[in-house]
C-alpha cells in the first residue's frame, strides 16, 4: 500500500502523540528514542559520506526537543563519536521525558554544559572545536513567537559560526510550526530531520530558504491514527508517483503516444526543441513540433528525433488562425498536446488559441505564452472539454489571477487550490516548494529540485516531460506528479555532477532524465 506523507499543523502532531500514547500504549520514551535514532542516523550517514572529524555540538533546550537530542548524543557516543552537549538554561529544569533521556546520557560521562548567560555563551565558543556538525534542538513546534534572550543569542551565534552542517530537530529554532518564518531571527539549517510527519510550517513562505534538506523519521504511527488524518496537503514521495509501463520485447514507436508541442515564433525557437526532447527522453515515442511555416527550416536543423510540422502563421511569423483546421486534423493520430512553448501572445495566436480549446479531445499541458493568452480571458479554460494542466511560474500566475507576484508566493498553497477547482484543471505553481492543486482541492508539496534551475528552459523541460508522459497514457495527475518530481531530481543530480549552483542548462538535465527515471521507479517498488 502507498504510504501518503501528509502534512499537518503542530495541534495535529500533539494530538497523534496523545493518541500514540492513550490508545495504544506507545511511551512518550520510545517515541524520543525513534526521534533521537534518526538524528543519529543522519549524522553518522554525513560523517561516513564526507570523511568529516567525528564531532557533534548539541544545544538543546529543557522540553522534549532537547530530548531528542540527548538521545541523538547518546548513540553517537555509542558509536564512538565524540559530542558535546550545551544544555540552555539549568540541568534542574529538565523535566518529564526529556529527563529520563538526559540521565541516560550523563551515564556514560560526555561533555554537557549549562548555557544560561551569553557569558556562559562567549566561554563555551572558545572551547568548541573547530570543525564539527551541530545540532540545533533549542525549541521544538510548542514554541510560538520570535526568539528572545539567551535563545536568540545562541540563534545568532549558531548562524555565524562556520560548522561544517547545521541539522535541526524538527523544524529550525525561530521557525513557526504552521505559519513558516515569523520576524525575527532563526536558526539557517543545513538538514532538518522532522518527526512523524512534516508541520506545514516548514514550506510556507521563506520557511524553504532555512530548512535545508529535508528528512522524515518515522515514528511508527499506527496506520487508523494516520487514516484519520485529514489534510489536503501531502508531501510528494517516490512512493506516490505512477510510472509508464514496463515495455515488452515487441513493442514499437506507436505503443508509447505521438505528442504535439504547439509553440516557437522567431527568435524563440529553443523553448519548443528543449519541450520536445523533453517529451522523448521521457519515454513518448513520437514528437511532433508545430511551428510557424517560416520557421520550420530552422527547426529541422535544430531538431534530429522529434518531427514538425508547418503550420499557417500571421504576418508577424507565429502561429496563425488558419492553422487551426490543419491542427485539429494533425490531433486525430496524437496521444496528448503541449501548448506554449516559445508561443508568443501576437493577437491572432491569441485568437487561435482561445478557438482551438474548445475543440481539442486530447489532454493538453498549457505553459508560458499559452498561460499569458489565457490570462487575457481565463473563462475561454471553461470551455475546455479535454484534461488540462496549467503550468505557472509566479508570474504567469499573478497574470491568470490578478493578484501581485508578493501575494501569490505569500499565499501559494490556497491560490493554486482555489484555481484549480475553479477551473476544474491541474495548477502546477512552479517555484522552490513546487505545488501540484487537483481540482478536487487535495495539494502535493514536491521538494526535489534547487536554486541553480532558476534558468531559462527549465520551464519548457518541465511542460515537455509532463507532455511526455500524457502521450504514454497516464492521467493528468500521474503526469503532472511524476514529471514535477522528476524534473527537480534531475536538477539535483546535475548540480552534484558541476558541483556548483550557478552556471546550469536547462539542456544539462536532458540525458539524466531516464537515469533519474528508473532510479525514482526503482525506489517507489522497493517501498
Amino acid at each position: 500500500m502507498v504510504e501518503i506523507v501528509k502534512i499537518i499543523t503542530a495541534r495535529q502532531m500533539r494530538e497523534l502523540d496523545e493518541k500514540m500514547t492513550h490508545e495504544y500504549g506507545i511511551t512518550a520514551l520510545s517515541l524520543m528514542e525513534k526521534a533521537g535514532a534518526g538524528v543519529a542516523e543522519l549524522v553518522l550517514n554525513l560523517l561516513r559520506q564526507n570523511e568529516w572529524p567525528r564531532q557533534v555540538i548539541l544545544f538543546a533546550g529543557k522540553g522534549n526537543n532537547g530530548g531528542d537530542a540527548f538521545v541523538a548524543a547518546r548513540i553517537l557516543e555509542e558509536h564512538e563519536v565524540k559530542t558535546q552537549t550545551l544544555v540552555l538554561g539549568s540541568f534542574d529544569e529538565i523535566k518529564g521525558t526529556a529527563r529520563e533521556s538526559f540521565k541516560k546520557l550523563q551515564s556514560r560521562s560526555p561533555l554537557i554544559l549549562e548555557v544560561k548567560t551569553r557569558d556562559d555563551l562567549e566561554r563555551v565558543n572558545s572551547d568548541l572545536p573547530k570543525e564539527a556538525i551541530l545540532v540545533d534542538a533549542l525549541l521544538g513546534t510548542g514554541s510560538k513567537g520570535s526568539l528572545q534572550g539567551i535563545f536568540a543569542e545562541t540563534t545568532e551565534f549558531i548562524n555565524l559560526k562556520k560548522f561544517l552542517s547545521v541539522i535541526a530537530i524538527d523544524l529550525p529554532s525561530g521557525l513557526d510550526p504552521d505559519r513558516g518564518c515569523v520576524r525575527g531571527i532563526r536558526v539557517r539549517a543545513d538538514h532538518t530531520v522532522t518527526l512523524g510527519l512534516p508541520k506545514q510550517g516548514l514550506f510556507l513562505g521563506e520557511a524553504l530558504e532555512w530548512v535545508g534538506v529535508l528528512h522524515v523519521v518515522d515514528l511508527g504511527i499506527p496506520e487508523p491514527l494516520l487514516n484519520d488524518l485529514d489534510p489536503r496537503e501531502s508531501l510528494l514521495l517516490p512512493d506516490d508517483l505512477t510510472f509508464p509501463p514496463k515495455r515488452k520485447r515487441l513493442s514499437h514507436k506507436g505503443d508509447f503516444g505521438h505528442l504535439l508541442i504547439l509553440g516557437g515564433s522567431p527568435g524563440l525557437t529553443g523553448a519548443p526543441t528543449l519541450a520536445s526532447l523533453a517529451a522523448l527522453r521521457s519515454g513518448a515515442g513520437l514528437v511532433t513540433v508545430g511551428i510557424p511555416k517560416s520557421l520550420n527550416s530552422i527547426m529541422e536543423i535544430k531538431l534530429t528525433e522529434p518531427m514538425t510540422v508547418p503550420l499557417p502563421e500571421s504576418e508577424s511569423g507565429t502561429l496563425g488562425l488558419s492553422a487551426l483546421d490543419p491542427i485539429l486534423n494533425f490531433l486525430k493520430r496524437a496521444k496528448a498536446m503541449v501548448i506554449g512553448p516559445g508561443l508568443s501572445t501576437q493577437e491572432e495566436t491569441g485568437v487561435l488559441i482561445h478557438r482551438l480549446l474548445p475543440q481539442v479531445s486530447v489532454p493538453m499541458v498549457m505553459d508560458a505564452d499559452a498561460l499569458n493568452i489565457l490570462a487575457q480571458n481565463p473563462s475561454s479554460l471553461l470551455k475546455a472539454k479535454a484534461p488540462v494542466i496549467l503550468t505557472p511560474h509566479p508570474g504567469e500566475m499573478a497574470r491568470l489571477t490578478g493578484k501581485t507576484i508578493l501575494e501569490i508566493q505569500e499565499d501559494r498553497w490556497n491560490i493554486a487550490r482555489q484555481w484549480a477547482q475553479e477551473t476544474k484543471s491541474i495548477v502546477v505553481l512552479k517555484g522552490a516548494g513546487t505545488v501540484i492543486a487537483s481540482s478536487e482541492g487535495n495539494l502535493d508539496l514536491n521538494v526535489t529540485g534547487n536554486a541553480a534551475m532558476a534558468v531559462g528552459g527549465m520551464g519548457d523541460l518541465l511542460a515537455g516531460m509532463i507532455g511526455g508522459f500524457l502521450a504514454q497514457g497516464m492521467s493528468s495527475l500521474e503526469a503532472a506528479k511524476l514529471g514535477v518530481y522528476l524534473h527537480g531530481a534531475c536538477g539535483d543530480e546535475a548540480v552534484q555532477q558541476i558541483n556548483c549552483t550557478q552556471g546550469l542548462l536547462a539542456s544539462d538535465l536532458l540525458p539524466l532524465i531516464p537515469r533519474k527515471l528508473k532510479e525514482i521507479s526503482a525506489m517507489a517498488y522497493e517501498a
